[in-house]
């Protein structure tokens, strides 16, 4: 898996106080690149992993398929 370094929304932290986590995978849903900020919790890692992972699989955003789920 490709670590990126250097990416640009490492800036957004500072200006809105939010960090995140992204988690690439191709259409298999295989790992491509990862990337985390300083200060997230362990726990959100898998999380982004498994969300990356579903809505490549079910060809969906993980927020419509959350909406799918409960209907």
């Amino acid at each position: 898996m490709k670590r990126m370094t250097g990416c640009r929304i490492s800036g957004t932290e500072r200006v809105l106080g939010v960090v995140v986590c992204v988690s690439i995978v191709d259409a298999a849903a295989y790992p491509v690149a990862f990337l985390r900020m300083d200060g997230l919790a362990p726990g959100c890692i898998d999380v982004c992993n498994k969300k990356a992972r579903t809505a490549a699989l079910f060809h969906m955003d993980s927020a419509d398929f959350a909406l799918a789920a409960v209907s």
